[in-house]
């Protein structure tokens, strides 16, 4: 018996992604119902394509592109807790893992009966009510798309922070100049850009500098290494007055005149 949901005609509510952001939800360390929710909101809902250390990957719906060692920071586990419990899901049929040499993939098993709009009672399938396209997520993307071609400027400067600057390839992550400043001391920071860049095209945030960060730790971003100290030179011990007088009777040293 697995534990996804089978009828999702029932026990709907709206869950704002937002909360993810409260003090409420990031206390740690996470339950066990707490971070499957969580890996819910963190999942990929539309098939999108982004740069991924320099190369275009596809992230499918349904999918959750994180490292065991992101989990254990976001829910305050051990990495031994965190496979154990990918783990159990997995042996539940709730999701699939797939790992590589370059990231790890959690798959979302049934991910529609999750997120999909449930079907009103009474509806026959084929009417047009119960296509499977009609996602509350994908009218969510429809409204949005609409209301930016009617007025774009004002569409875009709602997610825009003040005393911040575009930046990257596409001139769409705006961070202020301290943050960019800290940005600049991850390696290959432009790559980071570009692939935080690419996936606004398609998620709405506010703080696009927590995006980066999130950002850097899920794909493994090392900050550059920062530059020793100069040593000071080492100073001469002044000689010792005895040995000193030792070294001049042995003609060591000149004797003064």
């Amino acid at each position: 018996m697995n534990g996804y949901i089978k009828d999702n005609n029932k026990n709907f509510i709206k869950l704002n992604r937002c909360i993810m952001e409260n003090w409420l939800w990031t206390k740690k360390p996470f339950s066990e119902g707490q971070a499957w929710i969580d890996m819910l909101m963190l999942t990929t809902h539309t098939t999108t394509k982004e740069m991924f250390r320099g190369n275009l990957v596809e992230k499918k719906r349904g999918d959750l592109n994180v490292s065991m060692l992101f989990l254990s920071e976001r829910w305050g586990w051990s990495r031994k807790r965190v496979k154990h419990f990918l783990e159990q899901l997995e042996k539940d049929e709730m999701v699939t893992t797939h790992i590589t040499s370059q990231r790890t993939v959690i798959t979302i098993e049934n991910y529609s009966n999750y997120q999909d709009k449930p079907t009103p009672k009474g509806t026959l399938k084929g009417t047009p009510n119960d296509t499977p396209n009609d996602t509350a997520e994908e009218h969510q993307t429809t409204h949005n798309k609409e209301r930016y071609k009617k007025d774009k400027e004002s569409y875009k400067n709602v997610f825009i922070r003040a005393n911040t600057h575009p930046y990257g390839k596409l001139k769409n992550v705006y961070l202020t100049d301290s943050e960019y400043a800290e940005i600049q001391e991850y390696q290959n920071y432009n790559i980071l850009l570009d692939e935080v860049g690419t996936w606004l095209l398609n998620n709405n945030r506010n703080n696009h500098y927590g995006t980066m960060i999130t950002f850097a730790k899920t794909n493994s971003y090392k900050k550059k290494p920062k530059p020793e100290p100069p040593k000071e030179p080492i100073k001469a011990e002044p000689m010792p007055k005895e040995v000193r007088e030792k070294m001049k009777n042995l003609g060591m040293i000149k004797q003064e005149e």
